[in-house]
């Protein structure tokens, strides 16, 4: 995989990004074909469809670090940039670090199992399986749970609506309801 990340470091061109990123993921599922893996994952909106989102999945044992602002910097924008036609240079500088725009999860290692953990910003019919399956724990325990930390954040989602010049049909909230904090102990 070393030779991999320094294929992605050398070419920054999207298309190569895209390319990369697919032959990776293909490698590491394949390495890891009986182990269950952990990591974060996106869902990325589609120009050519209203409703068509693409799952693009970070596993730890591939990239290592698969923080959201993490991945969304070095691959989330790359891979937006090349699917809708819009220059990087222009799309970091519109965007910037709105890491929160899109629905977004983590697969974790629990103690029963295997945990999604997501924003309940985007479940459409077979969204569970797609996540399973990428993840390699289509065979192991899983538990899917809604998380306040994985909640898209209006501001976000409406600059990324802004730059893409489309509606999402996303719901989005305000980052002071966000998380709250109970004050008692």
């Amino acid at each position: 995989m070393a030779k991999l990340e320094s294929i992605s470091d050398k070419y920054q061109d999207p298309k190569w990004f895209n390319s990369v990123r697919m032959f990776r993921n293909k490698a590491v599922r394949e390495s890891n074909r009986n182990r269950p893996l952990t990591g974060s994952f996106y869902w990325v909106p589609r120009p050519e469809s209203r409703n068509r989102f693409e799952l693009l999945s970070f596993s730890d044992q591939e990239f290592g670090d698969t923080s959201h602002h993490i991945v969304w910097n070095r691959f989330v924008l790359p891979y937006i940039s090349q699917v809708w036609e819009i220059e990087l240079p222009v799309l970091r500088r519109r965007i910037r670090d709105c890491y929160t725009s899109l629905p977004r999860g983590r697969v974790i290692r629990g103690n029963g199992g295997y945990q999604v953990i997501h924003g309940g910003n985007y479940e459409t019919r077979g969204w569970e399986n797609k996540i399973k399956r990428c993840f390699n724990i289509r065979n192991a325990t899983c538990n899917f749970t809604s998380d306040q930390h994985e909640v898209i954040l209006l501001p976000d989602l409406q600059q990324f609506e802004a730059v893409t010049n489309r509606q999402f049909g996303l719901i989005g909230i305000n980052p002071t309801e966000a998380i709250r904090y109970n004050e008692a102990p």
